[in-house]
């Protein structure tokens, strides 16, 4: 159902069944499928698609209240954004990733599959979640982030083991431009991580960590921990 105080441009693909809310923007060459349920005073710019894929395990998209899809960004099936959620340019969300409220996913970003992220972060762009990740409220992370969730470079082959194990962030971790995260690491509440760094293990929460392997040089004094109304 397209609400009637919906905008929806006559170029737009809206499948039956999809639900539009009041007061909502869906411009040129969007797609939404018919699992999609669009919130109210939302803006879906050109060319972006909402709730893509196919499958057995196709569930639901769900775009809260006040959010936004830029132009070409694809979000998959069975997501959940959260009210107030930016979702920028050419972004990629894919399948079972939960997304919480304010947060912001920067352009060209990839999030992977079987994601959570929590509140009110700021993702960066071209920044690579992997799989299984966790991610608490208020994290900060800049450009060209890349986690890994496995070590395996072969590539869907039947005799290699997978153990696939995302990254784990802390709430209020700040994590610099460039930094790479191996498989199953976690990073403390906030942490802070210098750019370039390489997360090798585990990081201790308020502390900041640089280099490679990614060490502590220092605390992070309580007067300078994230709170929301920083943000």
């Amino acid at each position: 159902m397209i609400d009637p105080d919906a905008f929806v441009s006559p170029l737009a693909v809206i499948e039956q069944g999809a639900h539009v809310g009041p007061g909502t923007t869906i411009k040129a060459g969007v797609r939404i499928a018919a699992i999609a349920r669009v919130g109210r005073d939302c803006v879906i710019d050109e060319g972006a698609v909402i709730g893509y894929g196919t499958g057995v395990e196709r569930g639901p998209t769900i775009v809260g209240d006040n959010a936004l899809v830029a132009t070409h960004a694809v979000i998959y099936h069975s997501v959940n954004l959260g009210a107030g959620v930016k979702i920028r340019h050419h972004a990629v969300i894919r399948e079972h990733v939960a997304i919480g409220a304010a947060t912001s996913v920067g352009s060209g970003s990839t999030i992977e599959h079987h994601v959570d992220i929590g509140e009110n972060c700021s993702i960066h762009g071209h920044c690579h979640l992997t799989d299984y990740s966790k991610i608490g409220n208020l994290v900060f992370i800049g450009p060209c982030f890349a986690s890994f969730s496995d070590m395996a470079l072969d590539y869907r082959r039947p005799h290699v083991h997978r153990g696939y194990a995302g990254v784990t962030i802390g709430d209020g971790a700040r994590i610099g431009g460039r930094v790479t995260a191996m498989p199953g690491v976690e990073i403390g509440a906030e942490a802070v991580v210098g750019a370039c760094s390489v997360i090798r293990g585990n990081l201790l929460g308020a502390m900041i960590h640089v280099g490679d392997p990614a060490r502590a040089v220092g605390r992070v004094s309580p007067s300078h921990f994230v709170t929301s109304d920083t943000r």
